[in-house]
């Protein structure tokens, strides 16, 4: 279970680029207060990109707001997020500006958690 925790921690250093200081953090807290997990984009066209929302929900509308695009995400590129879907079929992730926001379910696969 350590090694597991360390090599989460260590994946979680790389991704966010903090280095040592996402690592104390990771480690430090207790096993049942860590609710992010890594997400890695997935059913993308390489020549494409996954676009994350402000708000789950269908394809936005020009007038809705709630649905804008935010930010948006590449082909095979890993993100962290809530463990936990923020909505049905939805999962709340950082886009890759690291804006917050919302993708569908199909477009990521759920990794370890940090």
């Amino acid at each position: 279970m350590l090694s597991k925790r360390i090599a989460s921690a260590f994946a979680a250093a790389a991704v966010t680029g903090s280095g040592l200081v996402a690592l104390t953090a990771v480690t430090a807290t207790p096993a049942h207060a860590q609710d992010t997990c890594l997400y890695q984009v997935r059913n993308v066209a390489a020549d494409s990109f996954l676009k994350v929302r402000k708000k789950p929900g269908k394809t936005p509308l020009s007038w809705n707001k709630r649905h804008k695009t935010i930010d948006v995400l590449y082909p095979g590129q890993v993100t962290t997020g809530n463990c936990k879907r923020s909505r049905e079929n939805w999962r709340k992730v950082y886009g890759d500006s690291g804006v917050e926001g919302h993708v569908h379910k199909a477009y990521v696969k759920k990794g370890p958690r940090l």
